[in-house]
């Protein structure tokens, strides 16, 4: 019996002595561009994921436990984009945020859908994204065919009638001119009178804009990335192309697009985007920008910054509300259940597809100091400013 009691007394002793081990955390993938063309928008979406997290890791999200943001940069590239993915699996995170290209986030999809984890993106559009049926994945930003609505929409407000086409040929540009190109057959009073694609990465695209100009068309729509439109605006100013309106899609929401291309040819661009930081009509957009302020020195700059980090609420929301970070159950409970009234980015909840059940976008215009220019706001496709 004494040895029964000194050996608990032993027992008692060596906890007091031993330290309590801390609950394992909870990993969270973060994949975006933080090099490269992309880099920018890519380190910004970092900033504010962080910025959420620490103030998450005071409590922890679920008995204590910490989150542990695990990033990986995938400089614009599928192929690293899926390495990325690869490793953060092996790293055992529950959930994925990104990235920010469709090409990108398709090449991530199979991977993670494998390995059962939650994989949100906040900036990719591809609509074929959520037509492969993976009950995992989820984006927190309207799809390609949404937003073509909303380009055709302008158009014909703006009384535009010969619409000239251009694509990259890549998931998210050929997709988006896609779904545009079909959208003609419903507008009898525009006619497409040119479409064609792109090699991205030229240094000069003066022969297709003159090929191009030669058709006389109203608007050019570019439906790929920035860089590209760059180079396609400064032909334009080097034609001295006037009477003609560019027009970009949502891959165009970057700053660096104005001293990149120069003022002069940038001046009077349109592109469709959701709404920048600064037009966030919600509270919480609102006093998230404050302290994005108030932390780093400046305003945050892109969308994808905003949507990003309501993506990784969506995970973290749900984990806490099911006490759980089985995968399984938390993408039943986002697909059929989740519902946030007050996302920065308005009302969050999602289809069986996991796409967003939401519509909001808005058309800048760059005047003439540069600046990104709300010039219409359109909801659901009906304008609403």
């Amino acid at each position: 019996m004494k040895r029964k009691v000194l050996l608990l007394a032993l027992l008692i002793v060596i906890g007091f002595i031993l330290p309590v081990q801390a609950a394992e955390p909870v990993r969270i993938g973060y994949v975006a561009p933080l090099t490269g063309d992309y880099g920018a928008m890519g380190k910004e979406g970092l900033e504010s994921l962080k910025m959420l997290i620490a103030d998450i890791n005071k409590v922890g999200v679920i008995g204590g436990r910490k989150i542990e943001l695990i990033s990986e940069d995938d400089a614009g590239n599928p192929q690293k984009a899926k390495a990325a993915a690869q490793a953060l699996v092996k790293k055992k995170v529950v959930a994925v945020i990104g990235s920010y290209n469709s090409d990108c986030t398709d090449a991530m999809q199979d991977v993670l859908n494998d390995a059962k984890i939650i994989h949100l993106t906040g900036s990719s559009t591809a609509v074929r994204l959520t037509e492969k049926g993976y009950w995992y994945f989820f984006r927190v930003t309207t799809r390609d065919d949404e937003q073509s609505k909303a380009v055709m929409n302008v158009i014909g407000k703006m009384n535009l009638k010969k619409v000239a086409i251009l694509h990259d040929g890549g998931i998210y540009s050929k997709g988006f001119a896609e779904e545009m190109q079909r959208l003609f057959d419903d507008e009898p009073e525009m006619e497409l009178v040119f479409y064609e694609a792109i090699a991205p990465g030229k240094e000069d695209y003066t022969e297709v804009m003159s090929r191009m100009k030669a058709t006389d068309p109203d608007i050019v729509f570019y439906t790929g990335y920035h860089p590209e439109a760059v180079r396609l605006l400064q032909a334009k100013a080097k034609m001295e192309w006037k009477n003609v309106i560019f027009m970009g899609g949502d891959a165009m929401n970057a700053r660096d697009l104005v001293t990149l291309a120069g003022l002069k040819a940038v001046e009077g661009f349109y592109f469709l985007s959701p709404p920048m930081p600064q037009d966030l009509r919600s509270k919480q957009g609102k006093q998230f920008l404050k302290k994005f302020n108030k932390r780093f020195g400046h305003m945050p700059q892109y969308y994808d910054s905003i949507s990003t980090t309501d993506a990784l609420k969506v995970v973290l929301d749900s984990i806490r509300t099911l006490k759980t970070v089985d995968t399984d159950r938390l993408s039943d409970f986002i697909h059929t259940k989740y519902l946030n009234n007050n996302g920065m980015i308005g009302r969050i909840f999602f289809d069986k597809k996991g796409d967003l059940q939401s519509d909001l976008h808005g058309v800048y215009r760059v005047d003439q100091k540069g600046q990104f220019v709300l010039f219409r706001l359109i909801e659901y496709g009906k304008m609403v400013k």
